[in-house]
């Protein structure tokens, strides 16, 4: 707790880099293609920002809230993995989700009552928005394991977000 979230995800990114890195070069690999490159650049980059935006509102919001709040990512990628992956959502699968949605938007409403301080507004935000780049990287997930193996989407995932940490 003392060394606090960034420095921790960054020294876990790091180790992760060697954990990973070791088998993927034992494994004497190809360099990917550069469409898949892009895609463990995209994925990388999401889940950087992700991870960040999250342990940053964690920080300023109640961690039962913020794992409430993180619940919307689900609902979300449903809708991407229709409008990017062609999936089909049934009637019911929407109703469900305008359901959870709208306890989503209870907790918010709770939330900017409460006298937590416009600190926990913000952290509240930073939650919701880690829970959409969350869901982008479920698809992402979703793409890279049609092109990639699971060594090479360790080794990059960690080498990327290890980069956007260090800039």
């Amino acid at each position: 707790i003392g060394l606090g979230a960034y420095n921790a995800l960054t020294w876990r990114m790091l180790a992760g880099v060697v954990v990973s890195g070791v088998p993927y070069a034992l494994s004497r690999p190809r360099m990917p293609p550069n469409a898949v490159l892009k895609i463990h650049l995209v994925r990388g980059t999401v889940s950087a920002i992700m991870a960040f935006l999250f342990f940053w509102g964690l920080g300023r919001v109640p961690m039962a809230q913020a794992i409430a709040l993180s619940f919307i990512a689900p609902i979300i990628a449903l809708f991407l993995a229709a409008l990017i992956l062609k999936e089909r959502i049934t009637r019911a699968t929407t109703i469900a989700t305008a359901m959870a949605f709208a306890g989503v938007l209870v907790i918010l409403w709770g939330q900017a009552r409460a006298e937590l301080g416009p600190q926990a507004f913000w952290g509240a935000i930073a939650i919701l928005a880690s829970a959409v780049f969350y869901a982008w990287n479920i698809i992402l997930m979703r793409q890279q394991s049609l092109v990639a193996g699971a060594g090479e989407v360790a080794f990059f995932q960690t080498i990327i977000v290890t980069a956007v940490f260090l800039l």
